[in-house]
């Protein structure tokens, strides 16, 4: 179940990678558009400003018609009054000024280009882009939040059953030592107490007659049979129904392999063992024997013995 909300974890930081990915491009977007309306904006008020300003030109141009309209009639009047021709006067050149600075405004405006009309609806669909993905951001943020919260709730239930384990399997251990090797101690250490779900497990033992030391300065017979009475000590913590062991023996001694197959025995009545051997010591507390023989040449042939240890 860790392993599959890790897994999902995961995934829904994967998911919330590209969430963020999407809200940044998306505040990118939005953030270009509203910079593209600002500016439209901002032309527009331009625009509106030169335009009142051309209106209030044309105007002033109207009122300075009509005053040199009237002004053109009265020289028109006093010219019949003085009998002269009208073809060689001219009109005052202030009129031609104003009609190409009109032009000239004109052409201004043309080369601005044409205003985006849609730039407030994008803006708008942009920003319920934008809110949507924000949305779906903060219900990742909540997952997220969730499962880092069950994922503590777990580990603290994983380091309280593991610690209260540990505890009863190392007094087994202990029990298991002293009745295997005849005598000693052995103890069961974690090597970050700190850290129990990252934590190693050393073995330190105390043979008979020796110092403490760890279990990596054995002999192998004396490894094997520590890891022996570790296994047993499992078995007595929680029994299993059946337990495969193969060659586990094959480094002890005579005695030793008296003490093991008495445990066998012992523990034979909750598990049944699968044994793989070839010592006969340990084949004596078996119930059953099963091997292999090879009567013909590239023929094998499976022989098997059932043993009567009732008595023992």
């Amino acid at each position: 179940e860790l392993a599959k909300l890790n897994k999902e974890i995961e995934i829904e930081r994967t998911r919330f990678a590209y969430g963020q990915e999407q809200v940044k491009s998306m505040y990118s977007q939005k953030m270009e558009k509203l910079a593209k309306v600002a500016e439209s904006e901002k032309v527009l008020r331009e625009l509106n400003r030169q335009i009142s300003s051309v209106k209030n030109q044309l105007h002033e141009i109207e009122l300075a018609t009509s005053q040199l309209q009237i002004l053109i009639d009265d020289c028109k009047n006093k010219i019949k009054e003085l009998n002269v021709s009208p073809d060689n006067l001219t009109v005052d050149a202030d009129i031609k000024n104003i009609k190409e600075r009109i032009q000239n405004i004109t052409s201004e405006l043309e080369e601005l280009g044409a205003i985006n009309p849609n730039a407030p609806q994008e803006f708008e669909e942009l920003n319920n882009r934008y809110d949507f993905l924000k949305k779906q951001l903060d219900d990742l943020e909540t997952a997220k939040n969730n499962l880092q919260t069950l994922i503590t709730e777990m580990d603290e239930k994983i380091v309280t059953q593991f610690l209260e384990a540990f505890q009863k399997i190392q007094i087994y251990f202990a029990e298991v030592f002293v009745k295997l090797f005849g005598g000693g101690t052995a103890q069961l250490e974690l090597t970050d107490t700190e850290d129990v779900l990252n934590t190693g497990v050393e073995i330190m033992v105390t043979l008979p007659n020796k110092k403490r030391q760890p279990l990596s300065v054995l002999s192998g017979g004396e490894r094997a049979l520590t890891v022996i009475a570790l296994l047993f000590s499992f078995l007595k913590f929680k029994p299993s129904p059946f337990c495969i062991l193969d060659e586990v023996d094959a480094p002890l001694d005579e005695a030793n392999l008296l003490r093991f197959g008495s445990f066998l025995r012992e523990f034979a009545a909750n598990t049944q063992f699968i044994l793989i051997t070839h010592r006969k010591t340990t084949m004596e507390y078996l119930d059953r024997i099963y091997g292999i023989t090879i009567e013909e040449a590239g023929v094998s042939k499976i022989l098997s013995v059932k043993l009567n240890n009732d008595a023992n």
